[in-house]
């Protein structure tokens, strides 16, 4: 609106100034060029005639720019009229849409923009800040363990975060809700480390830094982030981006990450100057985070030889990771009930039996080494409940090692064909309920027809309880409805005719 008013001003300065040259321009020519040759007079005229045109559209455009100001201001006073008499301001909102507005905007991380230099308040401050804007925001924000269970150790945020009252603070607001902690080491480090006053040499890099330093320069500083008063930590994911492995960040002298907490994740994102690829040394790592839950991601694995620092874990996923050795990894930890590898190598190097008494569940999902491995020869699982294997390069040993199972329950097999499958059932006799996995069939309200020339064996015995599981999303069972399970799928099959069956 003032950019309008100052442009009108502009073309009425303009139109004046138009106006005086056309004035003067005509009486010179009324008392010089009436002397002079006619034809120089009318092209005098012609010009004269152009003036006169353009102070006519300077006139219409001033108008029509006086008529726009003028609905301009009608609408704003309609505007102001109508927030004023029909808006329902923030304060005005019940305590749970406002618990639901803080919350999402205390989820919002600026981490991403820090590089644009521009004032962003990074999590989780900005929850505090949030609770420091009136006295019913405050007493909302207190009252809502959920706004401050989320947490970002990034840069930008170190400087709260090394006051002691920030940590009393949040633990009594989060009350017994789980959290959930993220720490990005390498640039919360950097900060620390220069917040000490430390100088180094221009010529190392900010890898060199981090690594290196860290473990000497920050040690006091990092005596802020002990996370052992919290008991009911969710999660944890170590986000690192330069460093080559555990050992020069965790050092095994002090324990001041130590802590407890269901799930701790290990997933470097960035990989650069010469590191190729994270190496996790387990012990290191258990040594300072006491996980139930431990998971490692595009990584390489160091085992230890010896006993474990993992107290607490329980189970251990591996993802996409080069070597795996499945031997060493059972011997080192005992008490886990659950070993999870997808897209993984495996690797076996024992030649003599290997008994595990407490794992219930092996999940072997894409893993290209179990094909070659010797674990289906040498490993003994006798509490083993689950088995979920896509490759099995030896049909008798596979068998014979269900047959050291004497426990297990469910059977998921994938990655053959439906004649592999088929004939691979047909040899274990202990079978004798099926479950069709039905979340392959995505839009499909029933499944194809069943190979008629591969039934189900008629004579498995009735007093064993273990389930076969087909992953196939081509394969059908031959079976009533009422003799096989539906595994993440409808509680109704419909048959072509449309008809309704229910499963008993």
């Amino acid at each position: 609106m003032e950019l309008s008013a100052n442009f009108i001003d502009a073309n009425v300065r303009i139109l004046g100034l138009l106006k005086k040259q056309f004035i003067t321009h005509e009486e010179s020519n009324s008392s010089y060029y009436k002397r002079q040759n006619p034809s120089v007079l009318r092209s005098l005229e012609a010009e004269n005639s152009v003036l006169q045109e353009m102070l006519g559209a300077l006139e219409t455009t001033l108008k029509s720019q006086e008529s726009a100001l003028c609905k301009t201001l009608d609408d704003v006073k309609q505007v102001r009229t109508r927030v004023s008499t029909s808006c329902c301001f923030i304060n005005r909102l019940p305590n749970e849409i406002l618990t639901e507005i803080l919350c999402k905007a205390s989820r919002y991380d600026g981490s991403i923009y820090n590089k644009f230099d521009l004032n962003v308040n990074f999590a989780p401050h900005f929850s505090l800040r949030l609770s420091h804007v009136c006295r019913r925001w405050r007493a909302v924000a207190i009252s809502s363990p959920s706004l401050w269970t989320e947490i970002k150790l990034c840069p930008g945020s170190y400087q709260i975060l090394l006051q002691g009252e920030f940590w009393q603070s949040l633990s009594t607001y989060v009350r017994d809700a789980p959290m959930n902690i993220s720490i990005t080491d390498s640039e919360i480090c950097t900060e620390l480390v220069l917040a000490r006053g430390y100088h180094w040499d221009d010529e190392m890099s900010y890898s060199d830094v981090v690594v290196k330093c860290y473990p000497d320069g920050a040690i006091s500083h990092m005596q802020s982030y002990d996370l052992r008063t919290f008991k009911t930590i969710n999660s944890i994911t170590l986000d690192f981006h330069f460093e080559p492995d555990l050992v020069s960040l965790l050092n095994s002298e002090y324990q001041n990450l130590d802590c407890r907490c269901h799930t701790l994740r290990v997933a470097p994102t960035y990989r650069s100057r010469g590191v190729d690829i994270l190496e996790v040394d387990l012990s290191v790592l258990l040594y300072h985070f006491d996980a139930e839950v431990v998971e490692c991601i595009k990584t390489r694995i160091l085992v230890p030889s010896e006993g474990s620092y993992g107290r607490g874990v329980t189970e251990i996923r591996f993802t996409e990771v080069k070597a795996v050795p499945l031997d060493q990894l059972l011997m080192a930890f005992p008490e886990i009930t659950a070993l999870c590898c997808t897209d993984c190598n495996l690797e076996w190097q024992r030649t003599d039996i290997t008994v595990h008494a407490k794992l219930r569940r092996l999940e072997l999902e894409r893993s290209t080494g179990s094909m070659q491995c010797r674990w289906m020869n040498y490993l003994q699982c006798p509490a083993l409940e689950e088995l979920h294997a896509s490759e099995w390069a030896n049909e008798g040993a596979f068998i014979n090692f269900i047959a050291r199972s004497p426990r297990i329950r469910t059977l998921t097999l994938s990655g053959r064909d439906e004649k592999s499958l088929w004939g691979l059932a047909g040899r274990i006799t202990r079978i004798n309920h099926a479950v069709h996995d039905w979340r392959l069939y995505r839009q499909m309200k029933v499944p194809p027809p069943p190979p008629k020339w591969y039934p189900i064996p008629p004579d498995y015995s009735s007093e064993s309880s273990l389930r076969l599981v087909f992953r196939r999303g081509s394969l059908a069972l031959d079976l009533e409805p009422s003799q096989f399970d539906i595994v993440g799928g409808r509680n109704i099959v419909e048959s072509p005719s449309g008809t309704s069956l229910p499963l008993s």
